[in-house]
C-alpha cells in the first residue's frame, strides 16, 4: 500500500509540472525545456528556507514568486525569438542552473542538502506516503482549477491566438511579448511550486534530479497527455508515471538493465503517440473549457427553455 501511494503522490507532483508546462507548449505556443531548472529552483527555496526557519507556507510562497520571476525573466530574454532559438535560450538556462548547483557550497554542491523539513501544511503532518497522498490529491485539485479558469479566460483565448499566429495577435494590438511573459510567469510559478512539495516529500535535493532528462520527462508527458486542454495533463503524468511499474514484473532484472528498459519504453510512449495519435490521449477541442463557450450554451438552454414555457 505505501508503495502504490509513493508512485501516486510521485505523479501528482509530475501532474502539477505538466499542468504549468500546457501554458507554454499547449496554449502559448513556447516549446521549453528549462523545466528542470525551475523545479530546482523551487525545490532549493523550500529546502533553504525551512532550514532557515521560515513557516512552510511562507517559504511555498517564496518559491512560487522567486520562480515566477524568473519564468518572466526567461520570457523578456527571450523576447522576439521563435522556435528553435527560443529553445536554446531555455536550455542555456537549464545548463547554467544546474552547473550553478552543483558549484555553490550554499546549495550544498554535488552532495545536495539532506535533512530538509518534512512538509507540513495547513497543520497536516503526513506520517507516510499513504498521507502524503491525502496531502497532494485536494492541492492538485486546487492547482487543476486554477489552470482550468484561468485558460477559460479571455487570457486563454489569447495565448491561443499568439500559438497559432503571433504577427496576426500582434496586428490585432495586443503584445505578444507581455502575454508570453505572463504565460511563462504562470507556468514557472506552478513547477516551482511542485519543486517545493517535492523538496518536503522526499527532505533532501541535489542537482542530479533538476537535469535535463526531468525536462524531458515533462514535455514526454504533456505530449503523451494531449497539450491544450486542462485533462491532458492528468493523463500524462498519470500514464509516464505508472509504466515504469510494468518493469516489475520482469523477474531477475539487474538495475542498470532495468533503468535502459525504461528509457526506451519512454521514447516507445513517445514514438506510439506521435505516429498513431499525435493529438494525445485526450486531443484538444477548441472552445470546450472556454467560458464564452459555456455562457454561450447557458443562454442557448435558457432561450429553449422559455420557448418550450411559451408553447406550453
Amino acid at each position: 500500500m505505501e508503495y502504490t501511494a509513493s508512485i501516486v503522490a510521485f505523479a501528482l507532483i509530475y501532474a502539477i509540472c505538466v499542468m504549468a508546462e500546457n501554458l507554454n507548449l499547449g496554449y502559448s505556443g513556447q516549446f521549453t525545456i528549462a523545466q528542470g531548472a525551475i523545479f530546482g529552483i523551487g525545490a532549493y527555496t523550500y529546502a533553504l528556507g525551512t532550514n532557515h526557519g521560515l513557516a512552510t507556507p511562507v517559504v511555498m510562497l517564496l518559491a512560487v514568486l522567486i520562480a515566477a520571476g524568473v519564468g518572466a525573466f526567461l520570457a523578456f530574454i527571450g523576447r522576439g525569438l521563435r522556435g528553435d532559438y527560443f529553445l536554446i535560450v531555455t536550455f542555456a538556462f537549464q545548463v547554467i542552473a544546474v552547473q550553478m548547483a552543483h558549484n555553490f557550497e550554499f546549495l550544498g554542491g554535488g552532495t545536495g542538502l539532506f535533512g530538509v523539513k518534512p512538509l507540513s501544511l495547513f497543520g497536516f503532518e503526513p506520517r507516510g506516503y499513504v498521507d502524503f497522498v491525502k496531502l497532494f490529491v485536494p492541492i492538485v485539485i486546487v492547482v487543476w482549477l486554477f489552470y482550468t479558469l484561468l485558460t477559460a479566460t479571455r487570457l486563454g483565448l489569447i495565448w491561443k491566438a499568439i500559438r497559432e499566429d503571433d504577427g496576426a495577435t500582434l496586428s490585432l494590438g495586443r503584445s505578444t511579448t507581455v502575454y508570453k511573459m505572463l504565460a511563462f510567469a504562470f507556468a514557472a510559478a506552478g513547477t516551482g511550486f511542485a519543486g517545493a512539495l517535492y523538496a518536503g516529500f522526499i527532505t533532501f535535493v541535489d542537482p542530479t534530479q533538476f537535469t535535463f532528462a526531468f525536462s524531458i520527462l515533462i514535455v514526454s508527458m504533456l505530449i503523451v497527455g494531449g497539450i491544450g486542454n486542462p485533462l491532458g495533463p492528468l493523463f500524462g503524468a498519470a500514464v509516464i508515471t505508472g509504466l515504469p511499474e510494468a518493469l516489475r514484473f520482469l523477474p531477475h532484472l539487474p538495475d542498470d538493465t532495468r533503468a535502459r528498459l525504461l528509457q526506451m519504453i519512454y521514447g516507445l510512449a513517445l514514438l506510439l503517440v506521435v505516429a498513431f495519435r499525435p493529438q494525445g490521449l485526450v486531443p484538444e477541442r477548441p472552445g470546450r473549457w472556454s467560458m464564452a463557450s459555456w455562457r454561450w450554451r447557458l443562454r442557448a438552454r435558457r432561450r429553449a427553455a422559455l420557448a418550450t414555457a411559451e408553447e406550453h
